[in-house]
């Protein structure tokens, strides 16, 4: 066999008798397995909000899948808290098999962004292993704040200076009549 020490493991050499009817060759058969997971830290959200968003990588199969990519692209209207572009790649190397990568990362939603539903969706593939797609939906819904308008009822500074000197007007005042009743 002749499989690419790189791409695909160990190079390995067969000696055969002159009949090759004799050779069994006993195993199991390889290949990645890989198991996506998308998630958002919440269920919703509000325009200008900062969320978090996790995908777990997890390898299921018998062999090592070989030099994983993940790209990540965020629906308008949401940018990645780092760098403020729509989408992100990470090559998270080999995930041998039995073991998962976990990449988590932080999103700002755009003040002006429409209510709805929004779909984030991360793609991942491998050498030896096909692409496969998942999502995380997000609904996002504007905050409105009920109720009426209240008047003003507080003091302007200049009314508050004129009360407190007025105050201390009279409590001079009181404390030299009591001085001078008591002469």
């Amino acid at each position: 066999s002749k499989a690419s020490p790189e791409k695909y493991g160990e190079e390995l050499s067969f000696v055969t008798t002159d009949n090759a009817e004799d050779v069994l060759v006993l195993g199991v058969e390889g290949a990645p397995d890989l198991l996506v997971n998308k998630s958002c830290k919440v269920k919703m959200a509000n325009p200008g909000d900062k969320v978090i968003y996790q995908v777990k990588i997890e390898n299921k199969g018998f062999l090592t899948a070989y030099n994983v990519i993940l790209n990540d692209i965020l629906p308008d209207g949401f940018r990645y808290s780092d760098t403020l572009d729509g989408q992100k790649s990470w090559n998270l190397g080999n995930i041998k098999e039995g073991e998962f990568n976990t990449i988590e990362y932080s999103v700002v939603i755009d003040d002006s962004i429409s209510d709805g539903k929004y779909s984030n969706i991360a793609k991942v593939r491998a050498d030896n292993f096909g692409q496969i797609e998942v999502k995380a939906d997000l609904e996002i819904s504007s905050v409105i704040v009920l109720g009426i308008e209240l008047i003003d009822t507080g003091f302007s500074i200049a009314e508050l200076v004129l009360i407190v000197g007025a105050l201390l007007i009279f409590i001079v005042l009181s404390l030299f009549l009591r001085k001078k009743l008591r002469m």
